[in-house]
């Protein structure tokens, strides 16, 4: 499953998968910021999604990105076992120090069991969205949603 926004990010369609460089993110305009948020999302269909708890996965269910997202909770070893060791994995862990520790941990622990390890999409969701936590990331989503409305008002005006 894939999905596409129409530059209103809550209106998920089919589309494209990952792609876009995630460097130069802020001096995007709102519709570019847009685009790299769909092929982000885009790119988690298929994986499985590692998150650091259940508030982080009951967010990403909030804003419409539910791909029955693993949390980390327990021995890190155990949490690669339940969430399938191989094939291709997304870490959307937080960007706190613990957060960080967990995305070294687990990328480690998933390459070494043979898979595809995703940590591009948390940059890129910090750098379109400014989320620290991805707990977050519903209000963000929001604020980004406002944004592009008035953007779209302003078009009209002009």
């Amino acid at each position: 499953m894939s999905f596409q926004v129409d530059f209103y990010p809550r209106t998920w369609k089919k589309g494209t998968g990952l792609g876009g460089d995630a460097a130069g993110v802020s001096s995007m305009d709102l519709k570019e910021k847009a685009k790299l948020l769909v092929r982000t999302v885009n790119g988690l269909s298929g994986r499985v999604v590692v998150v650091e708890g259940k508030r982080d996965a009951l967010a990403l269910q909030k804003c419409g990105i539910f791909f029955g997202a693993v949390a980390a909770v327990g021995k890190p070893e155990r949490v690669v076992e339940k969430a399938g060791a191989t094939g291709r994995v997304s870490l959307l862990f937080d960007f706190d120090d613990e957060g960080e520790r967990k995305t070294r941990v687990f990328s480690e622990l998933f390459r070494c069991a043979g898979a595809e390890v995703d940590t591009l999409s948390r940059k890129r969701f910090r750098q379109v969205l400014g989320i620290t936590f991805f707990e977050e990331m519903p209000a963000k989503l929001r604020e980004f949603e406002e944004k592009m409305k008035m953007q779209k008002i302003c078009e009209k005006v002009i």
